[in-house]
């Protein structure tokens, strides 16, 4: 298994490994990397929706699976008896959510806007999630416990391209109010009780994913406990480079 390449679209995603353990129903040392080229030991299903999480092939996974997924291909969940109305459907979930972005909606949420049943709702969810190139450059994502949203697709770009579009993106869009205080907040005391209890405030998760996203921000296996990129804690000298020039404040000279 590519270990480089799962972190890589892990942190794409803005996800922890406790949390897409969450989202997988399996307890997140799993994924771990001493325990990642044991995924063969795990459920068919498990190692599918990982694979989807990350816009993985499962063979990408599991080397082994594609020989097997290539000649016999897992059946959608939507009956296979009506396609177009499947293609429709997720269509209209895809936009539906796409409006409603940045907020996650849940699945009775989405059947009430659009006046389906809850079963049509799930049935289009399923299906994009299943399929997204439904979605074009975007694609469906579950939000624990029983929401969904739409963010971009990993697996479009090159890792290079994916990592300079990010910097650059970083660069030009500053952060908002709210960011920062939870970005200062996670360099404070990202790794006590007292962190998790703001977790709790109104926007708070929110911001979170976007740093993470952004590469600001990370957690392992506990999403209570955040760690501050090293780029940060350089940026605002919490880490000292002995090689970097010593610079005299503005305002004072030399007295030599």
């Amino acid at each position: 298994m590519n270990e480089t390449l799962f972190r890589e679209r892990l942190q794409a995603a803005g996800l922890s490994r406790w949390e897409l353990g969450d989202l997988l129903g399996i307890h997140p040392h799993h994924l771990h990397d001493p325990h990642l080229n044991q995924l063969s030991r795990r459920p068919i299903w498990a190692i599918i929706e990982l694979a989807r999480h990350l816009d993985l092939h499962p063979a990408d996974l599991v080397p082994e699976l594609r020989a097997v997924l290539d000649i016999h291909p897992a059946p959608g969940r939507v009956p296979a008896d009506d396609p177009s109305r499947s293609d429709a459907d997720a269509a209209i979930v895809v936009n539906a959510l796409a409006h409603a972005a940045p907020k996650a909606l849940s699945a009775e949420h989405l059947a009430g806007a659009l006046s389906w049943s809850l079963a049509r709702t799930h049935d289009a969810l399923t299906y994009a999630l299943a399929h997204p190139q439904v979605g074009g450059p975007m694609a469906v994502r579950r939000v624990p416990p029983h929401r969904f949203t739409l963010a971009p697709r990993t697996d479009v770009l090159s890792a290079d391209q994916h990592r300079a579009v990010r910097a650059t993106g970083q660069a030009q869009a500053g952060l908002t109010g709210h960011q920062a205080v939870v970005l200062l907040t996670a360099l404070a005391c990202g790794h006590t009780p007292t962190y998790a209890e703001y977790r709790d405030q109104p926007g708070w998760r929110e911001a979170e994913s976007a740093l993470k996203c952004a590469g600001l921000l990370s957690s392992d296996l506990d999403p209570s406990r955040v760690d501050v990129a090293d780029d940060v804690l350089y940026s605002l000298r919490y880490h000292h480079d002995d090689d970097l020039p010593a610079r005299t404040p503005p305002g004072t000279r030399d007295s030599t």
